[in-house]
Order: structure tokens, then sequence, then C-alpha cells
């Protein structure tokens, strides 16, 4: 069954003397630590020197099944409430492995985690019903639910490897243009208007045909064409069509 609580136990959250946060799950310490763009790296930690109590409580792990392509939840119990902190690939298993994890904003009451498991649950069906339609815009929608905004395509890509996502997906995120997304609706706007290249034809049409197509798109349209033919196509004509067409929109 998915989402479902595999582990639960105690914690305690600390800071160390280097500033690092250390979290203690009963017997397991995970050391967390910022990297350059905002994101948390969690790896096992056996030593370490605590310098401060951050916070302590009862933990909760919920775990999906691998074909869900869902973020693990860690509850953490606070005064009145769980924090939630999102695993993409569950707890390190080894002292060399890392995992990326993000604290969520999303607060669950003590009352309410079993309401909770079962949205979980629920999510991760309607999750499994978009993949198995193969639509790569659908997929893009399912996967990056869960990350923080803005993200350069980079992080995009390495979100995908890491939520195992199909090569048709990690195929539409490496066409997108090299550039900083604002937001889910900002990522599934660019998938899909790859897709609507595609469904013109852009690689099988003539010089004049895309000249033709070029003269009804949208501004948003001719962005992505145009990053498009720079990377792949190389067609000097059109290109020029594009630059004339933003010109005068």
């Amino acid at each position: 069954m998915t989402a479902r609580i595999t582990d639960t136990g105690e914690y305690q959250l600390f800071r160390d003397t280097n500033g690092h946060q250390v979290l203690k799950l009963d017997g397991t310490q995970l050391l967390l630590v910022q990297g350059p763009q905002g994101e948390v790296m969690a790896s096992r930690e056996t030593d370490f020197e605590p310098d401060q109590l951050l916070d302590s409580g009862e933990f909760k792990f919920i775990e999906f099944d691998e074909e869900d392509g869902e973020d693990h939840r860690l509850l953490l119990q606070r005064s009145g409430d769980f924090r939630v902190v999102l695993f993409v690939e569950g707890l390190p298993q080894g002292p060399d492995d890392e995992v990326l994890c993000r604290f969520s904003e999303e607060v669950v009451g003590l009352d309410e985690v079993d309401t909770y498991v079962r949205s979980l649950r629920a999510a991760a069906i309607d999750g499994r019903e978009r993949l198995s339609t193969n639509d790569p815009v659908e997929a893009v929608r399912h996967h990056f639910r869960s990350l923080d905004f803005p993200a350069e395509k980079t992080m995009l890509l390495d979100h995908a490897h890491r939520r195992r996502a199909a090569e048709e997906t990690i195929a539409v995120l490496d066409r997108l243009e090299d550039r900083n997304y604002d937001s889910l609706r900002d990522v599934v706007a660019a998938a899909a208007r790859l897709e609507r290249i595609d469904e013109l034809g852009v690689d099988e049409a003539s010089v004049d045909e895309l000249i033709e197509l070029i003269e009804a798109m949208e501004p948003a349209e001719l962005h992505e064409l145009r990053e498009y033919e720079r990377r792949f196509g190389r067609r000097d004509d059109v290109l020029e069509a594009i630059e004339r067409q933003l010109g005068e929109s």
C-alpha cells in the first residue's frame, strides 16, 4: 500500500558547533547541510558536538512506493502540530549516502495524521493515473509539485533524475530554455509550448512553412521556438523571421 507510516519514534534537532543542524531520529543521526542553491543535503553523522537543542518530540516517517514518484515525508512534532520534511529518495542508508531534503511549509495537526496520510494516498493514486497517460506535460506537473521555486533548469533536471522520471520527461526538460523558472506554472507552460512545437512538426517543416507559422505565434511560443532553433535547428532564415516577429509584437 502506498503512503504508509513505516517508522515512528523520538527525535532531537540540534545545532552543532560548526553551525550545521543535526537531526537525531532515535539512534540515527543526520547532518543537514544547506547547499549553494538553497537545497538541503542530509547524510549520516556519527560524531558531532552539539551546541544547542533546537527542538524535540515525536517523529513519524511516511513512505511511498517508488512508482508513485512522490517525496517521502518526515513529520516532526512541535508544540501543537507536526512540521513536514520532504525526502526525495528516503532517508540516507549508509555513511556515504547523501539525499536531498526540504523543510516544507506544510503543517499537520497532532490529531490529523491519519487524514493527512489518506490524502497523500489519494494524491499518489491520482499521480499514478497522470503518469500512466504517458503525457510528458502531465508528468512535469506531477514531479515538480513539491519543488521550491524559483528554480534553474539544472535544478529541474536534477530533481527529475532524483525522482526517477521517465526518459520522455527528461527529454522535455532537456529541451527547455536555459533560464530561471518562477513557478510550477511557468515550467508546465514551457513544456506545453514545446509540445505544441512538436505538434506543429517543426523538425519536418520547411523554412517557408515555419515562417508562415511564426507569423501566427504568441511571443512566449516565439521565445521557445527561438531557443529550440538555436540549439537544434540552427536555420538562419527561421531565426531571422522569429526576431522580426518579436520586434513587431
